[in-house]
């Protein structure tokens, strides 16, 4: 037994010096921070700020890299891939998280097996915004002149199923509104 015992402690140095080099400080390189939406949305605005002042504190550069697309789902599959290393982070939405899972029947990613959420790192209110030729003045005055138009209107969202999208489908349904949905490939188009 005292054999076995002083042959482990002999051979602990060996198996210590990789488990050592491994453990290495975060960070000890950059970080990239995946941005689901084109560049200039809010939520490229809201990474690069954090990003930004997250790099001057850790001392590493913070990639921010738009990977718009699939609603938000390309952007996700490619963390959910990366290393779970803290090394890849995600900016998620209601869109990533809730809305995916509840409107596609297959995913590349898990939101709750391959996403861990981190912070809250803002909200988005939804706001609705007209034209200046649309002469109503208030949400009430808007539902009037849509159900009195005959052929109804056009309205432009982030992206089939993102949140904006959604909010949009649950008010024409919820008023009672004939209203043409023009998806776009992120809010800042």
């Amino acid at each position: 037994m005292k054999k076995l015992i002083a042959g482990c402690l002999l051979a602990l140095p060996l198996v210590a010096a990789p488990l050592a080099a491994q453990a290495q400080a975060w960070p000890s390189k950059p970080v990239r921070w995946l941005v689901p939406y084109p560049a200039g949305g809010g939520s490229d605005f809201l990474a690069r700020t954090i990003g930004q002042q997250l790099s001057t504190q850790i001392n590493q550069p913070v990639l921010v890299d738009n990977k718009p697309g699939g609603n938000t789902a390309i952007a996700a599959a490619d963390v959910a891939r990366s290393a779970p290393d803290g090394y890849t982070v995600l900016s998620a939405d209601n869109g990533t998280m809730v809305f995916n899972p509840a409107l596609y029947k297959s995913l590349s990613y898990s939101p709750t097996k391959d996403l861990a959420p981190v912070a809250l790192m803002g909200r988005f209110p939804m706001i609705l915004v007209v034209s200046p030729t649309v002469k109503a003045k208030d949400a009430k005055e808007f539902i009037a002149q849509v159900k009195a138009s005959a052929e109804g209107i056009n309205y432009a969202s982030a992206g089939a199923g993102s949140p904006h999208h959604l909010a949009m489908e649950l008010l024409k349904t919820e008023a009672g509104l004939k209203m043409t949905h023009a998806p776009y490939r992120g809010a800042a188009p």
